[in-house]
Parts: C-alpha cells; structure tokens; sequence
C-alpha cells in the first residue's frame, strides 16, 4: 500500500506538471508571436529567453518524476509478485522457464523444475538473458561441488537480508526493454580484436578529412569557388566510397549496439549497485571483483552508453546523410568502440555475467526471506542417507502443505491406494534435493544429504512421432537409470507407478527385476507401486524398506491425511472413488 500511494502522488504531481508544461509552451509561443508582429524589443527577447528556459526546466523536472513513476511501478511489481507467492498465485508469472525444459535430462521434467507451475517459475526474478541462463544451471547444474554449494547458501542468506539492494537491482531489470536479449554478438564484437581498419594512423586521417569536410561548405558559401567546390566534392565522394565498402561490417555491429540502447543505462545502474555494496559473505565478494580493475565497470559501461547515443543519431533519417557523408558518423562511432575495447571494454562478458549471477542468487534468496521455517542443508560426505525433518513441497501452499519425517538409507518400497500422496513425496524429496545443490534452503526443518546423482521416472510420455508407446518410453527412462548405476557414483532413483502400462504379472516381475539391478552400495532410491507382490522383497533382504500412505473412511467420505508410515498398504480405494463420480461397481 506504501507504494500505491506513492506512486499516486507521483501521479499527481506529473499531472500539474503536464499542466505547467502545456502553459510555459504557451508563453513560449506567446513570446515568438509578439517578437514577430510586434518587432523585437529587449524586454521581449528576456521575455522569450526566460520563458524557453522555464519550459526546459520543466521538461527536465517532468522527465524526472516520470522516471520516479517507472521505478515505483516496477516496485509495486515486485512487492504484488511476493503476495502472489504467498498466496499460490505465482502460477501465472510469464516467465517459467519452459524454454529450458529437457526431456533428456535425468530428472527435471519429472520434478517441475521448468515450464508452468515450476520450480523455476515460483523462484524467478532474472530480467537479463544471462541471468535466466545462470538460474537454470543451479536449477540443473552438470557438476555439483559441495565447496561451491555452501559458498553459494551464505551468498543466498546474506542477499535475502538485503532488502533494498535486491530489490533495486530487480529494479532495474525490470525497468530495461532489451535485457532479456542475448547479448553474444555485442560480446563477440568487444572481445575480438578484429579492425574494420587495419592501419591505426587512418583513424587521424579520417578525423582530419571529417574536420575538414564539415567546415567547406561553410566556407564555400561565404566565398564560393570552383576549387573548393572540387575539394568538397572529392571528400563526399571519398567518404560515401569509404562507408559504403565497409557498410557490412558497420551496420553488424551499430545495429547490436542499438538493440542494448535501452539495456545499457540498466546495466550500468546494476553494475553500480554492485560495486556499492558491501558484501561479506566470500561469493558475493568474490563476484563483485569481478568488476574492479584500472577502472570500474560502471565507468567503462557509461562510455558504451556515451557512444550508444552517438549511435542512436544515426536513426534519423535527415541527419543519417548529413553525419555520414559529410563527418562519417558511423565508422567514428566503431572507432569509438574499439577504443572502448582496448581500454578494458572486452570485459564485458564477465561484468554481463556478474550481473546475471547476482541476479540468479537474488532469486534464490527470495525462498529465506519469504520462508523463515525453511532451513539450510547439511551434507554427509560419503554417507549415503537423506534425513528429512518436517519435509514438505515447496510449491504447495503452506496452508495445505503436510509435513513428513523421512530417512532413507537403501531403497524405499512405497505402497499406497489412489490419490494418498505416493507421487507428491517422491517429488517432494527430488525437488527439495535439487533446492539443497542449488544452494538455496530446503523445505524442511532439517535436511541432510550426501551429493547424489539424481534420477527419475515419473511422467512418462508416448511419442506418436517415434512410434514410441508409453510402455517402451517409460523402459527406455529405466535403462538410463540402470546405465547410470553401472557408473559406481553416488545415486538416488525416484521411480513412480513402475511399469504401469503393462499387465500386473509382467508388472510385478518387472519391477522386482528392476530393483534388484538397482541393489548396489551406491545407490538409494524409492520407488510407488500399487502391487503388494512387490513388497515381498523386504522379507528376503534387508536392502528394501517398506512404506505406504493410506487414507479414512469418514461418512462415507475419504480423507486422506498424506503422512507417510511404515510397512505395507492395506488399504484400496478405487471402487470407491468410481462410486463417488458416479460409476455403477
């Protein structure tokens, strides 16, 4: 509410000042008017000198609260995407990161990790491409190194304290039109040592010929002559030869630049932020060296920013000919850039992507601030057990969520009637592992695990294209999890409903085929089923634990209360859940 009301007296204010703005354009025009009927006076001149000023001071003044209107709207932003996590409204963010969802990889289909109503989604608050790019490989990193992951838990804390600073540099991303665009090309220009012009002394010719080019037609029309007509003539001939040859490479790199225009002062503003700020946890520093050398990174961006406005010049189509057949407007502004470069501009890549690292952890540390009861990750070296504390799933509302305590020492058999809550825990104990190597909290008031190679087989899905039923997908996803166990790293499987779309027979013998294969010293797993056969392997060996979730009968009603308990299920509730939608038994 602070925030709405602020931005209504902004609105106010830039109301009376539209107002004030309409009324010194008015003495403006007044003032030109009585100068040209009336003939020019001192007091008129004054007249019209003091109004014009007036009007520029009002623009600027404008101008300003306008920006202050943006800023406290992108504030209001963020504030109403915070409610909406708490109230389990986040599902409709646009960005959900369904862009990186893999069906390939071992588990983040299966876990909600990208795509609508994701782990992604709920967490995201990156506005830059490199940004998005850094939060999906915490999401789904190639290499997990517990170093780095208790590094990146005290970057986490230490930003979710940071209110003001976090939310400003969300600010700013939301405040730049262009940086969600990938920036390789602007990089791969600044980090090349490529030249348009290869002799260093024709960057003084030209400034010399430039200067010279705009200053002859002044002094042919004071004093026209043959000669310097013929001068002027050969110098626009030379410069539009010159440009045109090199139009290609010009036009590659101006265009770039021009589509960050609108990023560049942002970035800046980030980058300022960032060397402000001071940091004590050893990541956040170490990211914010990033940025220091002869100069700060700010100070180099704000010369891009100089040179982009040169740039945006180009655009307009009656000064377009005039700066670039008479000064050569373009290939000035490419030596500019290339000066940039040579004075540490080529940096570029590593203060774009400090930005979006700061931005990943800054999306991560919104799960400790708006979470208290959530807590920080131990890891167990070589131990291979999970103990989980009041684990619950981070994308259930906490008004619904049901806690559970777990440990999980071999491979867990979980039985259990429809809809009891079999699925919700497999990946209520996947999505919070990917959370832990994400170095961000877990959902849970303890949590402990070693680093594990994760594995899933949840939503299998046919591929009519492949001529692939949901059967042979799902024993495709099975034999990579099997692969992956041959390999002798440390290994979780998350396996549910296990070869449901065959027979009970071929079903059961399956499944207990597949579990005896994934026995090894290495690995802990659980897998759901509706077959009690299964269960038998806890009688012959001590590898295999079982559970099951299990439900009341409660005026001819079901409750289910989701709590996970020891041994088999001895309950079954499909003929009364078809009795309840209408269906004769």
């Amino acid at each position: 509410m602070e925030y709405k009301e602020e931005k209504a007296l902004l609105d106010a204010r830039s109301s009376k000042m539209s107002f004030y703005r309409a009324l010194a354009c008015a003495l403006v025009i007044g003032a030109l008017v009585y100068n040209f009927s009336n003939g020019q006076s001192m007091y008129s001149m004054v007249a019209l000198v003091v109004s014009v000023i007036i009007f520029a001071i009002l623009v600027y003044k404008h101008i300003k609260i306008k920006r202050e209107v943006d800023r406290i709207s992108c504030k209001i932003i963020i504030s109403e995407r915070y409610v909406a996590r708490l109230n389990g409204e986040w599902t409709s963010f646009k960005k959900d990161g369904a862009k990186f969802a893999d069906d390939e990889n071992p588990y983040t289909s299966d876990l909600d990790i990208f795509g609508r109503k994701s782990l992604f989604q709920f967490i995201n608050e990156t506005n830059t491409f490199l940004g998005e790019q850094h939060l999906k490989k915490m999401l789904a990193p190639s290499e997990i190194n517990v170093d780095e992951i208790l590094k990146r838990q005290e970057a986490i804390k230490e930003l979710s304290e940071l209110n003001a600073f976090c939310e400003n540099i969300k600010c700013e991303g939301l405040l730049s039109g262009g940086a969600s665009k990938d920036p390789e090309k602007l990089i791969e220009f600044l980090e090349s040592d490529n030249r348009i012009f290869k002799n260093s002394k024709l960057k003084y010719i030209l400034s010399v010929t430039s200067v010279v080019t705009a200053f002859l037609p002044i002094l042919f029309f004071m004093n026209p002559s043959q000669t310097k007509f013929t001068i002027l003539l050969g110098l626009v001939l030379m410069n539009c030869a010159l440009y045109l040859f090199n139009l290609p490479k010009i036009l590659s790199v101006l265009n770039e630049i021009n589509h960050f225009k609108n990023s560049i002062n942002n970035f800046r503003a980030m980058l300022i932020l960032i060397e402000k700020e001071n940091f004590s946890s050893e990541l956040n520093n170490e990211l914010k060296k990033n940025l220091e050398s002869e100069k700060l990174a700010s100070e180099h961006i704000k010369k891009l920013e100089r040179i982009s406005d040169a740039i945006d010049l180009r655009y307009n189509s009656l000064l377009f000919i005039f700066l670039n057949v008479l000064l050569l407007w373009d290939i000035h502004c490419i030596f500019a850039l290339e000066d940039l470069r040579d004075e540490g501009g080529n940096n570029i890549k590593k203060w774009l992507e400090t930005i979006g690292s700061f931005e990943a952890l800054i999306s991560l540390a919104v799960l400790p601030e708006m979470n208290k009861d959530w807590n920080f990750p131990s890891f167990s070296g070589n131990k291979l057990e999970i103990h989980a504390k009041d684990v619950g799933h981070p994308l259930i509302n906490k008004d619904v969520r049901v806690y559970n305590n777990f440990s999980l020492k071999n491979i867990a058999i979980i039985s259990g009637s429809n809809m009891a809550g079999k699925t919700t825990f497999l990946r209520t104990l996947g999505i919070n592992l990917t959370l832990a190597y994400a170095g961000a909290p877990v959902c849970a008031s303890s949590f402990k695990t070693p680093i594990l190679d994760i594995y899933t087989s949840m939503r299998i899905k046919d591929d009519l294209n492949e001529n692939i039923s949901t059967f042979y997908a799902e024993l495709i996803r099975i034999k990579k999890i099997i692969n992956n166990s041959n390999s002798r790293k440390p290994m979780i499987f998350l396996i549910d409903e296990i070869f449901r779309g065959t027979n009970s027979y071929d079903r059961v013998f399956g499944s207990e085929k597949v579990l005896l294969q994934l026995q090894k010293p290495w690995i802990i797993g659980a897998i759901s089923t509706h077959d009690l056969e299964v269960c038998r392997l806890e009688e012959s060996d001590d590898k295999f634990t079982n559970y099951h979730f299990s439900e009341q009968y409660i005026n001819n009603e079901i409750e289910f209360d989701y709590t996970i308990k020891d041994g088999v299920s001895t309950t079954r509730n499909a003929r009364h859940l078809m009795k309840m939608v209408g269906i004769e038994t």
